[in-house]
């Protein structure tokens, strides 16, 4: 799958909770939108992030490899130009016109991606909580794959929500953060089961690090997977195509 079509469509993913308690809540908060802040200029950030984003792999035509990097600047990795240019994603400017979009649209929770502590998508991080909050906007967390073990996860965890849990704009479902795994199927199950089972030997339930996971379903048999890896719902990636769509079902 085109690397810019999977980018494009989590950014534009839209999800609806569809149980009661949901209901009942802000209705706002039923629709949340993947955002990525993990841009970067020479102007703010002294190089560009992401804008030279490597040239992927094509999953079947090899002449389509090892092409090296876009540059940045005009030679951007996507099909269309942003009209606010190689923008920073560490400028305030920015976040706010992103965060008036977002408002605008009707989407209450803005799913941010990151990558770990002193990573780039976390400098900026009390950014993007206060200026959602002004918003009136919710951040929840798309956890990128930058660990090793589930136990290295849970270290990294307890400091984003030691960090930044008490602020007003940390997202929380039934008093509890909201985590999406991207690539939870690197980890075998049975890991994953020893933290987000409640019996599990390393288990998350009833901690400060307990949270709704939602994992990362692929594959038409990670039936099996979610079976027993304790994740309390999943995100379906349903491919044909070019038409792809990330699916919630908690």
């Amino acid at each position: 799958m085109n690397f810019y079509t999977r980018f494009l469509l989590l950014l534009a993913f839209t999800l609806f909770f569809s149980n009661s308690s949901a209901q009942q809540g802000n209705s706002r908060e039923k629709v949340q939108i993947f955002y990525y802040g993990w841009y970067g200029n020479p102007a703010a950030d002294g190089s560009y992030q992401h804008w030279n984003h490597e040239i992927l792999p094509h999953w079947s035509n090899p002449k389509w490899n090892n092409l090296g990097h876009h540059q940045g600047g005009d030679d951007i990795g996507a099909n269309f130009y942003p009209a606010l240019g190689n923008y920073s994603s560490n400028d305030a400017k920015i976040i706010e016109k992103h965060m008036k979009m977002i408002k605008d649209s009707g989407v209450g929770v803005v799913v941010v991606s990151w990558l770990g502590k002193d990573s780039f998508t976390d400098k900026s991080l009390i950014k993007f909580l206060d200026i959602a909050d002004r918003f009136d906007l919710k951040i929840a967390f798309h956890i990128e794959p930058f660990y090793k073990n589930t136990s290295e996860l849970k270290e990294q965890l307890s400091y984003l929500i030691k960090t930044y849990s008490r602020h007003h704009a940390f997202y929380k479902k039934e008093g509890k953060p909201l985590f999406y795994v991207y690539d939870s199927y690197k980890i075998p199950k049975e890991e994953w089961a020893k933290m987000l089972s409640e019996n599990g030997e390393k288990t998350v339930r009833n901690t400060e690090l307990d949270a709704l996971y939602i994992g990362l379903w692929v594959e038409k048999d990670d039936s099996e997977f979610f079976d027993s890896a304790g994740f309390d719902g999943f995100l379906y990636l349903f491919c044909q195509r070019r038409f792809c769509i990330w699916k919630y079902n908690c």
